[in-house]
């Protein structure tokens, strides 16, 4: 039997060395390692000086412009990276350098995704759309994407003549009155057609003309007698942005049609509805002209991030809002969403239920 002294002095079991990953493989992960949280902190700076440009130059920089479209995008993407950060022994700085987009994300869209508080009225109450059909498209899909919106005042932009008689025929019982701006059939003469505009109406429309920007826009002013209340409606089309590759990318088109059309729009007395592909998002210089003159129904009332553009049939998502019902102070959005259908579009429709705030008779009798 051993004693305490020589149980004492056993030598200790050897415990087994900890293996190491062969060299061959240790250099590129290392390697790989460092990209990639080079990568990570690249993107924070980036789009820390995107937020610091936007604030001091705003789109009239071609770049700043062009990614201010897509800075939901770029806020989803830094906080995907910083989730990825918490497996580095950098994952703090690299954190912090994401926050600012996360944050600003937080504060521009996070109203958006909790339940709105609506006013009570109980003035007339509509529903009211806009849809851009796609020049282009099937004239009886689109009718039947129409249908589907069952909106009582629906702006249609890209208005072809080849839709007119498919809306005509298929929806003139459910909409009696209608200004269509058809765009006609390009033969090569120049200048080339107008763009294409229209109002559908369950309401009277009282009156209706055409209005001409710049670069052969066409936009279309109504006034619709909605149950006694005169309502001035608009529907309109900017010329979208331009954009270069590399580095080119103007709005100056677009801008000039909302300055022409925003003095007209803002001088109506009476209830007013903007129904428009702006071909702006809430990030453009022109979005918050439009802002302070009038009320973004999906802002107000709507739910998500509403992306309308693109639509397609693949699992692509729509990436952009470019589709907007407008409305003056006289209206309180009730809801407002991305309709489910575009039919043969490149756009999804966007549809707002409305309602005018109460007015006293003589009110009512003033307009």
């Amino acid at each position: 039997m051993l004693d305490s002294e020589h149980i004492d002095q056993a030598p200790a079991l050897a415990q087994p060395a900890p293996r190491r990953m062969p060299w061959p493989l240790r250099w590129p992960l290392r390697l790989i390692g460092f990209v990639a949280q080079l990568a990570i902190a690249l993107y924070g700076l980036g789009v820390i000086a995107y937020l610091v440009a936007e604030a001091v130059v705003g789109e009239d920089v071609s770049l700043v412009g062009f990614f201010g479209n897509f800075f939901p995008w770029l806020a989803w993407g830094g906080f995907i990276l910083a989730l990825v950060a918490l497996f580095s022994r950098f994952r703090k700085p690299l954190i912090a350098l994401q926050l600012p987009g996360i944050v600003m994300f937080v504060i521009l869209y996070g109203a958006l995704f909790w339940p709105q508080s609506i006013p009570a009225t109980s003035g007339p109450a509509l529903t009211v759309a806009t849809f851009n059909v796609h020049a282009h498209s099937d004239p009886d899909a689109v009718a039947g994407a129409v249908a589907k919106l069952d909106a009582d005042l629906l702006g249609i932009e890209e208005l072809s003549s080849e839709h007119v008689p498919a809306l005509e025929e298929r929806l003139a019982r459910r909409y009696p009155y209608r200004a269509l701006y058809a765009k006609e059939p390009y033969d090569g003469a120049k200048p080339p057609p107008l763009s294409g505009v229209g109002l559908l109406s369950r309401y009277p429309i009282l009156d209706h003309e055409a209005i001409v920007t710049e670069h052969r826009m066409r936009h279309l002013r109504a006034t619709v007698n909605v149950e006694g209340v005169a309502v001035t409606v608009y529907v309109i089309h900017p010329d979208n942005p331009t954009f270069m590759p590399p580095h080119h990318y103007s709005t100056a088109r677009r801008s000039s049609a909302f300055d022409e059309l925003l003095p007209r729009m803002a001088a109506e007395s009476n209830p007013v509805l903007v129904l428009c592909d702006c071909n702006m998002t809430d990030r453009s210089d022109d979005y918050r002209r439009m802002a302070r003159r009038f009320n973004d129904a999906f802002r107000e009332a709507g739910w998500g991030m509403g992306f309308t553009f693109s639509a397609t049939t693949g699992l692509i998502p729509p990436a952009i809002r470019i589709d907007y019902v407008w409305h003056s102070d006289e209206f309180v959005a009730r809801d407002a969403y991305v309709g489910d259908d575009s039919g043969p579009s490149d756009h999804y429709p966007v549809v707002a239920e409305l309602a005018l705030r109460d007015m006293a008779p003589s009110e009512r009798a003033a307009r």
